[in-house]
């Protein structure tokens, strides 16, 4: 997994780890910066344990404006309507509330994996 170029994608990078140690997902792959996939809003591609892979862009957002956020989205399904799971990672918390971060991160991902996964 790339490493220091994106630390929004590095924290996404740690908890997928967590999630795939935990058995949540069967695994991912982590695009690199400006191949085809990224090109296409495709920073990561999650393996599901049914089979189903879900492909999730992943932005910095350093404000807790709501208006950014749908900014970021809005922008992100014009260029890129076929890919539906956006996170916004709020890099800003890593120096002194990582952990806050992380969590909030796992909690987002776990939301989403709730959304996708059948019952």
């Amino acid at each position: 997994m790339p490493s220091g170029a994106n630390p929004a994608e590095d924290v996404v990078g740690k908890v997928l780890n967590k999630l795939k140690e935990e058995g949540l997902i069967a695994g991912f792959l982590q695009n690199r910066q400006s191949d085809r996939l990224d090109e296409e809003g495709i920073d990561f591609l999650i393996f599901l344990p049914s089979g189903f892979a879900l492909p999730l862009q992943v932005k910095t957002c350093n404000s807790n404006d709501k208006r950014q956020y749908d900014g970021k989205l809005q922008e992100h399904k014009r260029k890129h309507p076929l890919v539906k799971f956006l996170i916004c990672v709020r890099t800003n918390l890593l120096a002194n509330e990582s952990e806050r971060l992380y969590s909030i991160v796992e909690k987002d991902l776990r939301s989403t994996m709730r959304r996708v996964t059948p019952l």
